[in-house]
């Protein structure tokens, strides 16, 4: 199993590159990295081709995703590797017992197992993806497919719900598109996660 920090937006609503900007004195990946690197897994950064030598200067291993159709590629891109919990760069809160937690219920990526909460609405850029799916969702792909909401909401039995009501783990969803976004957090409670 691996863990994956997907990192291939172009942050269009940042204005900017915002995955090496600042947060207190870190760079918003050095963050998400810091979290899940204490996971025991190998950590690789998936992006474009264009973008991964900032990642590599920085010492981190990445993977390439060839696709650049959105999250879906950089799914598709680490189960080429192995099994994986995925998670965007842009997740400042992540709990690592939230995560180590998930990688509990999914048998160390043998299983599928997305957060679901409010109404059913899935988090699949915070999940562990087991290898097993990947034929699947590349032929979702080739058929034109993008989206990993409908894709599993069409197939549910790829994967295994876990409902989430805890306030400490919905905060780990929250992602910055803004500056204001980024503005508004408090660094003292990014650090102490």
């Amino acid at each position: 199993m691996i863990v994956g920090i997907l990192a291939g937006g172009k942050a269009k609503r940042f204005g900017g590159d915002k995955l090496h900007h600042p947060v207190g004195d870190k760079p918003l990946i050095d963050i998400v990295y810091d979290k899940v690197s204490s996971l025991g897994y190998p950590v690789y950064i998936i992006t474009s081709e264009d973008r991964a030598e900032s990642f590599m200067k920085r010492g981190y291993h990445t993977l390439i995703d060839s696709y650049l159709i959105g999250p879906i590629g950089g799914v598709i891109t680490a189960l080429q590797r192995d099994s994986a919990l995925l998670v965007a760069g842009d997740m400042p809160f992540l709990d690592k017992g939230f995560l180590k937690k998930l990688i509990h219920i999914s048998g160390r990526g043998r299983y599928t197992v997305i957060p679901t909460h409010s109404v059913c609405l899935l988090e699949p850029l915070h999940a562990v993806y087991s290898k097993c799916i990947l034929g699947e969702l590349i032929s979702y792909v080739d058929s034109g497919g993008r989206g990993l909401q409908w894709f599993f909401k069409h197939r549910k039995h790829l994967y295994v719900p876990y409902y989430v009501k805890n306030g400490k783990q919905m905060r780990s969803f929250y992602n910055i598109n803004t500056k204001e976004d980024l503005h508004a957090l408090s660094c003292e409670e990014i650090y102490s996660r």
